[in-house]
């Protein structure tokens, strides 16, 4: 398994929290990553550190256009790798991997620390997304984005949380550069502030792709590890092989239509908290998140729908015997009510076969 890695270590001159970053790597086997505010003032310190926690490996930073190098980059020697650009708060590399002879470009973010200074890095970012050899190659960006996306992603007891302009600058990044989260496991929020008396939580780190990435490599994931020593959480992407699972279109069945449940779930869907953008955006953002819902309804509800069409024909005729055997009320209302249960889903399994006849 090929995986990427990005920390935010908050300082790494502690003997004590370089032998908790080795181990975490050694672990893991990333071929690639990145460490971010290292707070390491000098560069020739900075290569012996990382010489002793990645023996053997490459490495590069951005000491020359940044105060105490805020982004160090190292890999395997086994990879090629070349910097594209490196600035205060972005160095972007492109990536070939001869193992499995993939070609990819990753951008590892360390952003400022106030919305008027991460603009810049916003605007760095649209430019990346305009360039061709980018463009036309699988592309990730991981780091910390000091900036949360949405109200969601900010947790504190006290304090509500209240869209602001810096909110507004990252999904306008992200949206207009048709960029996207890369699906996450582990912890939601990936920042803790530390504070007993008023903790906080924020989801400042994040790894984002473009949509050449999510066909190039549909099963990939991010997931967030415990933070350790530091107060942000470690994130390990991770490339599954594209063979482990068939992925198939998504198909809107008519049977579902049937179902009680169908409105209400449609309109809280449509109803939910869309990101600010354009009209077709929002249209596709709320057609994406329909799918899994109603694919949660159909296995739900008529999942091995011929099995469950017979199941209920013998239900209904065991109900059928008993009333006609002994002609209760109780018997009369079960009865009814099988009936009305088969009839749904004879129904539905009609839809279906109909439906699925004319696809194939």
């Amino acid at each position: 398994m090929t995986r990427i890695f990005c920390w935010n270590v908050r300082g790494l001159n502690d003997s004590a929290k370089q032998r908790n970053v080795k181990n975490w790597i050694d672990e893991q086997k990333p071929i690639i990553g990145c460490l971010i505010e290292t707070r390491v003032r000098s560069e020739a310190v900075a290569v012996s550190i990382s010489q002793r926690l990645f023996p053997g490996w490459a490495f590069t930073h951005n000491y020359h256009s940044a105060d105490l190098g805020r982004i160090w980059v190292t890999w395997d020697p086994s990879i090629s790798v070349v910097v594209y650009s490196a600035s205060e708060q972005c160095i972007t590399c492109g990536v070939f991997i001869p193992v499995s002879g993939v070609y990819a470009t990753i951008s590892f973010i360390y952003a400022k620390n106030t919305p008027g200074e991460r603009r810049s890095l916003w605007t760095e970012i649209s430019g990346l997304a305009t360039n061709g050899l980018i463009m036309s190659r699988p592309w990730l960006l991981a780091g910390d984005f000091n900036q949360i996306l949405r109200p969601q992603e900010h947790a504190s007891p006290t304090v509500p949380f209240n869209p602001t302009s810096g909110m507004f600058d990252l999904q306008d990044c992200i949206f207009s550069n048709g960029l996207f989260d890369l699906t996450t496991r582990g912890h939601f929020f990936t920042w803790i502030n530390n504070n007993s008396d008023n903790p906080i939580a924020r989801k400042l780190d994040r790894a984002i792709v473009n949509e050449k990435w999510l066909l190039a490599f549909p099963e990939s994931l991010a997931r967030f590890d415990a933070p350790l020593p530091s107060d942000h959480c470690p994130c390990l992407v991770e490339l599954f092989p594209t063979t482990t699972r068939r992925l198939t279109s998504f198909k809107f069945f008519k049977h579902l239509l049937k179902h009680d449940d169908f409105h209400l779930l449609v309109s809280q869907t449509w109803a939910q908290d869309c990101p600010r953008s354009t009209a077709m955006y929002r249209l596709s953002y709320k057609l994406k998140s329909l799918k899994p819902v109603l694919r949660g309804l159909n296995k739900r509800a008529f999942s091995s729908i011929q099995t469950r069409v017979k199941a209920a024909m013998e239900a209904l005729k065991e109900a059928q015997s008993r009333l006609l055997d002994n002609p209760t009320i109780e018997a009369a209302r079960l009865e009814s009510d099988l009936r009305s249960s088969w009839s749904i889903l004879s129904a539905a399994e009609e839809t279906f076969l109909r439906q699925k006849s004319r696809i194939r």
